[in-house]
């Protein structure tokens, strides 16, 4: 069975209190990334992840995943725009790339739209 490489996917995940005091944990984000991956018939390659604010956009788990996923031509799963940043700066690094990113949270295996995604890291900024 030829395994679909338009469908292999990385998930990031991200925490800013600890995995015992954040609301969104590193484990709720694993596991409803992981059910939308299956639903959407994804190919899970890796996990990346951080454990500090989304205002820095030089985590080390998020600047691996976006340099693997192009070497490895896999879109990137986030469970929610906050996970991914608390920075409008953000665009800086993905605004080339939207087409590589599904977030859980919109519900849809589709391109984020940017005016949605702008607004989102907007309010996840403030």
């Amino acid at each position: 069975m030829d395994i679909d490489t338009n469908k292999n996917a990385i998930s990031y995940i991200r925490c800013s209190l600890g995995t015992d005091r954040q609301k969104n944990s590193l484990a709720v984000q694993r596991d409803t990334i992981k059910s939308f991956a299956t639903e959407n018939g994804y190919n899970l390659l890796q996990e990346f992840s951080d454990e500090e604010t989304g205002r820095n956009l030089t985590r080390t788990g998020l600047l691996a995943a976006l340099s693997y996923s192009i070497e490895h031509n896999a879109k990137i799963l986030v469970y929610r725009c906050d996970r991914l940043s608390r920075n409008q700066a953000i665009w800086s690094l993905i605004e080339n790339r939207l087409d590589d990113f599904r977030f859980v949270e919109f519900g849809t295996d589709a391109a984020p739209n940017p005016f949605v995604l702008s607004v989102m890291f907007a309010v996840a900024a403030n």
